[in-house]
């Protein structure tokens, strides 16, 4: 696992009742300890818990990831990140403009002395020692407790939840030293006030340096103050201090509402106000300082723990740090413009999985350019086609790939290799070595504006070419922010990166949350190393789609019954057996009972904890599956084991995610609630539509079909059919398309019969069902590429090719059973009455599965006519087969 840690991952709460606790025993000292005077200002000793919001936040942080996060806690106090030298002139100067402003209007209403109430000579020492002293309340207040704060109130409600307590936290040692009432009313107000200005300068300047300095000199100048003791002092300084954070608040409510800076909600206080007029309480946050843009976001986020490692490759050989990425990221962006590439250009990627993509995409980002990735398997034709509707005229990608892409035939001005140097391409050093002397970094990023496109999505239609989604700057803010309302994440949160970077799936919950949020990312070049990958990285946030879920679960069952050991294979069958009863009571929808769930807690302490930990998912906060429909057995299995699931829906057009819901409030079966700020509504033929931020502006270049799915209200009308509960819970049924009719008339939807006998044995990779104006239901079944090899070397078979494989005995004997037992799942109309094994294996992007591993269904039709109608002779075929046994009454 990572040795590297987030100390801004804090939990805010818990800090402040560690403060709390902490500080008891200096106020009991302080009531009887006599006071001193520093200056002008009388303290009592029990000034010395200075100390403790340093002492609560390291010892949270040691509690959560030892010792190495407390030496990353502490280095903060001098972590002051480039480029923002303005902001800690203003922290340094501003409590003493403030000071003397105060000094100067309270003596228009009563005699003030204007001599300093400290020795010039003793200036220094006093700034030294209050430096000193406002660190160590800075690494907790600012370091550890501001930030998660910030995610969920926004600039100004993290003022004034820590600037209350900050206040009430000092009110007891203020009594102590003689303080009246008025005196504390006007301190307090001035206390609150400054401490939302603090937490704007550390959302500015991203590090605590700015929090510290102003800290200090409030502290220099209240010792410095003449006439200090007078309430009118601390009330003037109170309303100047209140004045700058509203002007402050203003300020940046003004300039975020330019292009380059923050989001606008479409909310006031709390509602989301609806075209009908209509409010709603919508879960999106109405704040100063969310980014509006993913650049924007990963300038805040790379600012948060720059020596924290950003992304990784498995055991850690390769890594970024925030302050690495950061860098390589203007690099890039400087090489590209110096290309010209700039705003509403294009830019495509195509490579594995690795370190190097992440500065490259983000970089192009930058400029202001749409950066999209092109699935690797694509052929020099499909490149034509998505290239030619792109309109890039620059690919980054792997020297592999580099003759396809000239093969394509569409004019590239630069091709930009990432590890070789074929004839006619530049490397990643050339590149940006091409950066202009009169380059703007800055001013080129703050350009970019919420509704330019950020990238492009092409969705792997079943029919036809793909289509080039436009998702814009906008709704991406919008997906990351409702996601982790919903889903929370925090800095340093672990993931990896396995899925093609043209997938949607990765972009979002990968790439995009990085960028807003600050996780981690390890990269798998190939999805057989992602075991070793999780075994490494043990994931905080992770998901997958059914496949590798089925996969895993195939994974421990073998691995428990092929266990050598007899003793441990006993305990590890008896935990199996315990989670399996946790699972049937989940899937059925009834609680344990006492004795079963003491037993669980008995099985998950002594085995199902260290099998969690063997995969790798034993600290998941959360676990998804998306991108197709999973089946309730592999939800109820990993149930059992304490890994909760919960299911997504979404789709390229909707950004990605449009609805999930928290573990805990999960429901097997549906794929959880609309994310705050949607509509949904269902037609009247059963397709469900929705509406809000997250709808793509257009198919690129597709205007007929752009308004075939977008109707002239908004709606995006998605296509599938799904119902929806009392309580908002989503269930899918299938795609609207490709809902079968049979003979009799009964509607059926083929995914959920091929879902369910996919799940009954890891051996079929594939299945499509065959059933349409037919008297019953039959499948051609598909094996698995990856399980054929192991299961062929298991069973001795010396040919594990999908010809060999689909006539061997053991194989078809195997299939049967398991296309018995799915159906004793299915109703008896949608039982699969007989089945042929396809003697080839069905490659992601070939003629039967589109590169998201979706069916082509006509194509298949198509293509194996004849198999088809052998499934319907009235003899039985030599290569068409029955399930194992009678297939039961089924479940209706």
């Amino acid at each position: 696992m990572s040795s590297e840690v987030s100390v801004r991952a804090g939990r805010p709460v818990a800090f402040l009742v560690v403060v709390t606790v902490l500080s008891l025993p200096f106020y009991v000292l302080g009531a009887f300890a006599p006071t001193v005077r520093v200056g002008a200002v009388a303290v009592p000793a029990s000034a010395l818990m200075f100390v403790v919001p340093v002492g609560a936040a390291a010892l949270l942080v040691y509690r959560a990831c030892g010792w190495a996060a407390v030496a990353a806690l502490l280095r903060r106090a001098v972590d002051r990140p480039a480029g923002r030298a303005r902001w800690y002139v203003i922290a340094a100067l501003l409590p003493v403009g403030i000071g003397v402003l105060a000094v100067s209007i309270a003596a228009l209403f009563e005699p003030v002395e204007f001599a300093s109430a400290l020795p010039l000579l003793a200036l220094p020492v006093v700034l030294v020692a209050m430096l000193i002293a406002g660190a160590a309340e800075e690494l907790g207040w600012t370091a550890y407790a501001t930030d998660p704060l910030h995610h969920r109130f926004g600039a100004v409600g993290a003022g004034l939840i820590l600037g209350i307590y900050w206040g009430a936290w000092h009110v007891i040692p203020l009594l102590q030293a003689g303080r009246e009432w008025g005196w504390i009313a006007g301190w307090f107000v001035a206390t609150v006030a400054a401490r939302v200005v603090i937490v704007g300068l550390h959302t500015v300047t991203g590090g605590v340096s700015a929090a510290i300095i102003v800290h200090a000199m409030m502290n220099v100048v209240a010792g410095a103050t003449p006439d200090n003791d007078r309430p009118v002092v601390q009330t003037v300084t109170g309303l100047l201090f209140t004045a700058v954070a509203v002007g402050g608040a203003v300020w940046g409510r003004r300039i975020r509402t330019a292009p380059d800076q923050l989001r606008e909600t479409g909310t006031r206080g709390g509602v989301e106000v609806l075209p009908s007029g209509k409010v709603r309480r919508s879960g999106s946050r109405t704040v100063m300082d969310q980014p509006r843009t993913s650049c924007a976001a990963f300038q805040r986020v790379a600012g948060i723990d720059p020596d924290a490692v950003a992304v990784r490759s498995i055991g850690g050989a390769q890594s970024l740090t925030w302050r690495q990425y950061a860098d390589q990221v203007r690099a890039v962006a400087g090489g590209l413009a110096g290309l010209g590439v700039g705003r509403g250009d294009t830019v495509a990627l195509m490579m594995a999985n690795r370190v190097e993509f992440y500065p490259l995409e983000v970089g192009a980002q930058h400029t202001g350019a749409t950066s999209f990735s092109v699935y690797n398997t694509l052929s020099a034709e499909q490149l034509n086609y998505v290239f030619t509707n792109a309109g890039n005229r620059v690919v980054i990608c792997e020297e592999q790939y580099v003759e396809r892409v000239r093969a394509s035939g569409v004019p590239i001005d630069t091709i930009v290799c990432v590890d070789g140097a074929p004839e006619g391409t530049i490397g990643v050093p050339e590149l940006t070595a091409s950066v202009r002397a009169d380059f703007d970094f800055d001013a080129t990023w703050r350009a970019v504006g919420p509704e330019d496109i950020v990238t492009l999505c092409y969705t792997s239609g079943t029919t036809g070419n793909p289509k080039g989604v436009e998702i814009t700057h906008a709704s991406l803010t919008f997906e990351c922010e409702a996601y982790e309302s919903v889903m929370s994440i925090e800095f340093g949160d672990r993931i990896t990166s396995y899925l093609p970077t043209a997938h949607m799936a990765d972009r979002v919950t990968a790439l995009y949350l990085q960028q807003y949020f600050g996780t981690q990312i390890t990269v798998v070049p190939d999805r057989t190393l992602l075991p070793a990958a999780l075994a490494d990285v043990h994931p905080t946030i992770w998901g997958a789609v059914p496949r590798v879920w089925e996969k895993l679960k195939a994974a421990v069952e073998f691995s428990v019954a092929n266990e050598p050991d007899e003793t441990r294979k006993a305990a590890l069958t008896w935990a199996l057996g315990v989670a399996a009863r946790k699972s049937d009571a989940q899937l059925a929808g009834v609680p344990l009972d006492e004795t079963q769930a003491a037993e669980w807690v008995k099985a998950d302490e002594l085995v199902l904890s260290k099998l969690r930990a063997k995969l790798g998912l034993d600290q998941l906060k959360w676990a998804l599956s998306g991108a197709a429909p999973i089946p309730p057995e592999t939800l109820g299995f990993f149930f059992g084991l304490g890994i909760p699931i919960s299911e997504v829906w979404g789709m390229s057009e909707l950004t990605c995610v449009a609805s999930v819901s928290p573990p805990r409030q999960a429901r097997l079966g549906t794929v959880g609630k609309l994310l705050p700020g949607l509509e949904g509504r269902v037609a009247d033929d059963g397709e469900f539509l929705v509406r809000g931020p997250l709808v793509m502006r257009e198919y690129r270049q597709e205007p007929e079909k752009t308004a075939d799915a977008l109707d002239g209200d908004g709606w995006l009308h998605t296509g599938d059919i799904i119902t929806v509960d009392d309580e908002g819970y989503l269930r899918v049924v299938d795609r609207k398309k490709e809902l079968i009719i049979n003979a009799d008339g009964k509607n059926m939807s083929p995914a959920n019969i091929e879902n369910t006998i996919k799940a009954a044995t890891p051996l079929i990779g594939a299945l499509a069902v065959i059933g349409d104006n037919r008297a019953y239901t039959t499948a051609l079944i598909v094996l698995d590429a990856e399980s054929a090899g192991p299961y062929a070397a298991q069973r001795g078979l010396t040919d594990a090719s999908a010809a060999a494989l689909a006539t061997d005995k053991t194989v078809i004997e195997d299939i049967a059973r398991g296309v018995a037992a799915g159906n004793t799942k299915l109703s008896r109309v949608e039982q699969v009455k007989r089945f042929t094994i396809v003697p080839s294996f069905w490659e992601p992007g070939g003629d039967e599965i589109t590169l998201t591993m979706k069916l082509r269904r006509k194509p298949i039709a198509e293509k194996y006519a004849d198999a088809i109608e052998a499934l319907y002779s009235p003899t039985l075929p030599v290569n068409v087969h029955e399930p194992a046994a009678a297939s039961g009454p089924g479940v209706g």
